[in-house]
C-alpha cells in the first residue's frame, strides 16, 4: 500500500477538538496523538491516541491521518 504523504503544519496549528493527528516532534519520530482538555486538575496537554495519560513529549509537527484503504472482497479490512 502506497500512502500519498501530505504536507505537515506546525503543532499550533493542530486541532483540539479530541481528533487523532499524526505529529512528531524531537523526541518522537511519529505517533498518533490527541488533544485532552484540562480535567481533574490536571492541566491540558498532548496524548498518544486511545491510551490513558501518556503524555507526548512537545510535539512540533503534525498532519491528518490518512484515510482508510476502500473496502474490497471479502477480506477487506473492518471499522
Amino acid at each position: 500500500v502506497i500512502v500519498a504523504v501530505g504536507l505537515v503544519s506546525v503543532i499550533a496549528t493542530a486541532p483540539r477538538d479530541g481528533t487523532d493527528i499524526l505529529a512528531t516532534g524531537k523526541f518522537i519520530s511519529h505517533a498518533v496523538i490527541s488533544w485532552r482538555h484540562e480535567e481533574y486538575g490536571r492541566p491540558a496537554h498532548w496524548e498518544f491516541a486511545h491510551v490513558n495519560d501518556d503524555r507526548v513529549p512537545n510535539p512540533s509537527h503534525w498532519m491528518p491521518l490518512p484515510d482508510l484503504p476502500a473496502k474490497e472482497g471479502k477480506n477487506a479490512c473492518r471499522e
